[in-house]
């Protein structure tokens, strides 16, 4: 035990000290394409290997062949191909198996007649995540870890108040930053030649699924976000300078019905805390519009960012631009200019993929000098990218909270000394609900700390989920005039059988165990405080939901009774992690310290 006292919120170089560099094998990243013929006849997909930069890149081609619709959305080892317009589904797979479905399921509602033409899936965790269905104002709550069709939807956001004259909002794309959903709604009048009316983002809170109002004002009386451009239609976190980035398009020129374009799109800013907006870049006006509409839109870093500058149907050019101070910095490639791009995605790497729709391929881009890695035939035309992982390395943080003074702190160090880490840092109550969810990307060797979930006012636990082996740990702390920290071992396994080493419960002492139970049922718990003679002082028995979590007083387990010295040793139906919190606050003293739960078999 050690004594800490702070000066300040938080010292992050203390989290530097359990560093060590050792060589490991991580996961590889795959890159999944879904493409359509040149007559838009039929689509299947593609499954390209990210790795090695410089090429050449495995691929399969030409899987599962279906109709030509199709958007696509990746997470952990898996990615979901939808069927859009009039297919209405939308089927899981396996990246070492891209060909055999997991599972697939309906997008439409019971007694639902007009497609849903799901568009895009938004991941908060494994057991939650946000179904976009662009051709209805209602987007779906589903569970991807489902088994069956019947628990599959598990809920649903009305959007019915951001509607437009077709009584649709048009919902597009989203992204998740610190247990907030971003939802971008396009509002695109179908009744009148689809002509882009005023967008909006709609801002939902992911630990209760109810919609949070912005404060910032617009003329329908909604909670959302105003946007100063039209029809936005991707959407990106760049967790570098916490930024969202918004790539809007205006209004494209209809040769069908003689609708000309319409140049009020560009690229925006979006503070995810104060929702304030800014403008990155414009694209133009009638008279002057060098880039044509904004099709498309990736950033690398801030100060590395791609979009499509649309002429006109398959004349399409690739620019580069500077997401900080909005500067272009001129085209990319002749290999993708007046082409038919239609995709832009950026992997593991920092490396862009373009989608050339005109010569069937994937052109693969070095963001450090805009030259072409490789490319990557897919036989049909690509319409959309996502990437996912042949592996995953879980680990489990037993505690977290946050609210009023509470913090929690992580810290999270690559271990892999070649490839870089995608890490999404999971939360979950006590309830075993999603309550946030954090992606971040690690050089190799690389380092990160930020403090998890701010702004939020949740207690449970954390789930770290890395491309490569890691190693870190959390501090929880308190800001406030007792302004204390404790460090909370990040745990790589768990266990049925652990054990608190020592515990203290008396006038000076008090100590409290948190368990968590990363499992999808419900496990039970059993407490037992052992004396320092060995003998058995009391016994508790609890139910932790799935994914749930429990803290446990010791005055509790003993009804109050004194308990100078012993341990707790924990017995479960599944393996849990846990953890203890020591601190003799009470009695007016600034000791606070973490005691890990070691595996009783150790």
């Amino acid at each position: 035990m050690k004594k800490i006292r702070l000066n300040g919120l938080v010292i992050w170089a203390a989290m530097m000290a359990f560093f060590m560099l050792i060589p490991s094998a991580g996961a590889e990243q795959i890159a999944i394409s879904v493409n359509a013929a040149a007559d838009y006849s039929s689509g299947a997909h593609s499954v390209i290997d990210v790795n090695p930069m410089g090429g050449p890149r495995s691929v399969q081609n030409d899987l599962l062949p279906t109709i030509s619709d199709l958007g696509v959305a990746g997470f952990d080892r898996y990615f979901y191909r939808m069927e859009r317009y009039m297919g209405d589904n939308i089927t899981k797979f396996d990246v070492e198996n891209p060909v055999t479905p997991i599972w697939q399921y309906s997008t439409l509602d019971d007694g639902e007649t007009a497609s849903s033409n799901p568009h895009a899936l938004i991941f908060a965790s494994p057991e939650k995540a946000y179904l976009l269905r662009y051709g209805t104002a209602k987007a779906w709550i589903v569970n991807p870890s489902a088994t069956t069709a019947a628990e599959f939807k598990i809920g649903e956001l009305d959007l019915s108040a951001y509607a437009d004259e077709d009584g649709i909002p048009e919902m597009t794309s989203g992204v998740i930053v610190n247990g907030r959903l971003f939802i971008l709604l396009a509002r695109l009048n179908r009744n009148d030649s689809w002509a882009p009316k005023q967008a909006y983002i709609a801002v939902f809170d992911i630990a209760t699924d109810t919609e949070i109002d912005t404060g910032t004002g617009n003329d329908i009386g909604v909670g959302g976000i105003a946007l100063p451009m039209t029809n936005p239609g991707t959407i990106q976190y760049i967790s570098e300078n916490g930024m969202i980035y918004i790539g809007c398009q205006g209004g494209y020129e209809s040769s069908w019905s003689g609708t000309p374009a319409e140049y009020t799109g560009g690229i925006l800013g979006l503070n995810p805390m104060s929702y304030a907006l800014t403008t990155v870049l414009d694209d133009g006006d009638d008279a002057n519009h060098p880039y044509g509409n904004i099709s498309g839109m990736a950033v690398v870093s801030p100060e590395k960012g791609y979009f499509i500058g649309y002429a006109g149907y398959g004349d399409n050019t690739l620019y580069t631009f500077n997401p900080t101070t909005g500067a272009v910095t001129g085209t990319v490639a002749a290999d993708l200019e007046n082409k038919n791009i239609v995709a832009l995605s950026v992997d593991q790497n920092g490396y862009l993929w373009a989608g050339n729709g005109t010569d069937a391929n994937l052109t693969i881009i070095n963001p450090t000098n805009d030259t072409v890695d490789e490319k990557v035939g897919t036989n049909l035309n690509p319409l959309a990218l996502a990437f996912a992982f042949d592996e995953t390395f879980t680990y489990y943080l037993p505690y977290y909270v946050a609210g009023g003074d509470f913090w929690t702190g992580v810290a999270l160090r690559n271990m892999d000394s070649a490839e870089n880490a995608t890490v999404t840092v999971v939360g979950y109550g006590q309830d075993g609900k999603t309550v946030m969810s954090e992606t971040r990307s690690l050089n190799a060797r690389g380092q990160s700390s930020f403090v998890a979930g701010n702004g939020l006012n949740q207690t449970g636990w954390l789930k770290v989920m890395s491309s490569q082996p890691l190693t870190g740990l959390a501090f929880v702390g308190n800001s406030g005039a007792s302004n204390y920290m404790a460090d909370i071992t990040m745990e790589k396994a768990t266990s049925p059988a652990l054990i608190i080493p020592h515990i203290a419960q008396d006038e000076m002492w008090d100590t409290t165990v948190m368990v968590c139970n990363p499992n999808s049922s419900v496990t039970s718990v059993t407490l037992t405080v052992v004396g320092t003679d060995g003998a058995v002082a009391s016994t508790r028995t609890y139910d932790l939901a799935a994914n749930g979590s429990g803290v446990y007083p010791v005055s509790d387990l003993t009804d109050g009774a004194i308990q100078p010295g012993g341990s707790v040793e924990i017995s479960a139906t599944q393996g849990v992690a846990a953890f203890a919190l020591y601190d003799n606050l009470k009695s007016g003293g600034y000791y606070y310290s973490g005691i890990r739960a070691v595996n009783a078999d150790e």
